[in-house]
């Protein structure tokens, strides 16, 4: 059968939202947050309205020609395609278990647990409220003085390094709250229905902020340290309702608006059982407060890090309930088993899991790191939704569109292959059937190359047959 050479209304500025796991072109996250940017008032990038939309005129799209592109008259038009913002509100473990505080028998760390704090190699030796935390009751020397659980200080440094990294890209769409539960400071005094540290752009400023939140007081009064219990209930529920009620106008941030909202629980024990509830009962309450925030509107994933021994007794570690935590947020390991426990080497955990085992901090951090980076990595899609724009906005070909890779640095552009492999296609697109291609995505080497480039713009670049050249050749 001859192809059907289809004419489909100009697509609005397409934007980056969907999730991707593992890949760039894989992913079962929902595809329908994309924010309609054809509309005045969502702004570009930098908060103004320069990401509004593409208008048609006589001219092309937008501004036109201009040098980069190869200035024949099939390449007249073309519209960039702006990134949608992720807001990340990330939920930090601060019970005692953090500091290898061991609860039986009572006043004891866990053996191998603990190693010295390089921010305040002088803690004392006395737990911060004041009881004993030597490994033998009354049995306390100087060898113990300015020890901290090795899972506290890896948390630490690697949310540091998260933070400075975002911060250093000048990345002006991706913004990260924080709330650090328990710990000898409680955020809000317990009240994890409030803010503790807004989710903004990560400037220098806000990886400060974070940084700080988790870190010993500088001026040796007061200290940052894990104690308590474990309220993940509370904290999942009001900082969920935190993350859903953001508006990046109101207060102003610097993000623009339509952005994907993302909960990201970073835990090593089980959930403490409010008044009245079970073991059990807690566990599933926590459960279905993580569903209930992937099935509300706006739509939030919660990404699950845990870190502890999948070996250990369920009352000190549960990985199981991680697991199911992940799936029912929506942000499961492709091919994970959902009954993933005790280590079971010949199958993966639907959660990120970070085994301490002997290792020291540094080493435990390593594994943070690349959690967090592959969260980052798969809320950072390679999707650009093609949506209608208004009917006088006129009709393009899609056998003669083309999309070219603007690098962050000022690079020369690179025009992307109508590729599979390493390059974009039309995602759900049968011109044979009648069908209108719904979005491009990226893929492999594209997808990657885009993916670490926070400053690289996308432009869609219409008229010319797809695959000819559209840009200048130096």
């Amino acid at each position: 059968m001859p192809r059907r050479t289809l004419l489909v209304a100009l697509p609005a500025i397409a934007s980056i939202v969907a999730v991707i796991a593992q890949g760039c072109s894989t992913g079962t996250e929902d595809m329908s947050e994309f924010p309609n940017l054809s509309q005045s008032g969502n702004g570009g990038p930098n908060g103004n309205d320069d990401g509004g939309g593409v208008s048609i005129g006589e001219g092309g799209i937008g501004s036109g020609r201009d040098a980069s592109w190869d200035g024949t008259a099939c390449a007249g038009a073309r519209a960039e395609a702006f990134r949608v913002p992720v807001y990340m509100q990330i939920v930090q473990d601060g019970s005692g278990s953090m500091d290898a505080y061991n609860g039986d028998p009572p006043n004891t760390y866990i053996p191998g647990g603990r190693e010295k704090d390089p921010l305040n190699p002088n803690r004392p030796a006395k737990r911060d409220d004041g009881k004993n935390p030597c490994p033998l009751i009354g049995a306390c020397d100087e060898s113990w003085f300015g020890l901290t659980g090795k899972k506290w200080l890896a948390a630490r440094g690697s949310l540091g390094s998260f933070v400075d990294s975002l911060s250093n890209e000048q990345n002006t769409t991706f913004g990260v709250g924080f709330l650090l539960f328990s710990s000898t400071e409680p955020a809000n005094g317990g009240d994890y229905s409030r803010i503790d540290i807004p989710i903004n752009r990560v400037d220098a400023n806000q990886a400060a902020s974070i940084k700080q939140r988790m870190a010993p007081k500088s001026n040796g009064a007061a200290t940052v340290y894990p104690q308590g219990g474990t309220p993940l209930y509370a904290s999942i529920t009001g900082q969920g309702a935190v993350l859903a009620r953001f508006d990046p106008a109101n207060p102003p941030t610097s993000l623009a608006s339509g952005g994907k909202r993302v909960l990201v629980v970073i835990t090593d024990g089980v959930p403490s059982p409010r008044e009245g509830y079970s073991q059990p009962q807690e566990n599933e309450a926590v459960r279905q407060a993580v569903a209930a925030l992937k099935a509300g509107n706006p739509s939030i994933t919660t990404y699950v890090i845990g870190v502890g021994d999948p070996t250990s007794d369920v009352g000190d570690y549960d990985e199981g309930l991680l697991g199911k935590m992940a799936v029912a947020g929506g942000s499961p390991a492709p091919g994970c088993n959902p009954n993933w426990a005790d280590g079971d080497p010949n199958s993966i955990p639907c959660h990120f899991q970070i085994t301490p085992g002997e290792r020291n901090s540094q080493q435990i951090a390593a594994d943070f790191i690349r959690a967090m980076n592959s969260i980052r990595d798969i809320v950072v899609p390679c999707d650009f939704p093609l949506e209608k724009s208004s009917a006088d906005a006129g009709q393009i070909d899609p056998e003669r569109v083309n999309v070219v890779y603007e690098p962050g640095n000022g690079g020369a552009p690179q025009q992307l292959k109508h590729d599979s492999s390493n390059g974009w296609i039309y995602n759900n697109y049968n011109a044979d059937a009648g069908e209108l291609p719904s979005k491009i995505t990226l893929n492999g080497a594209s997808c990657n190359t885009l993916r670490s480039d926070p400053g690289g713009k996308i432009r869609i670049v219409l008229g010319c047959k797809t695959d000819d050249p559209v840009i200048k050749v130096n």
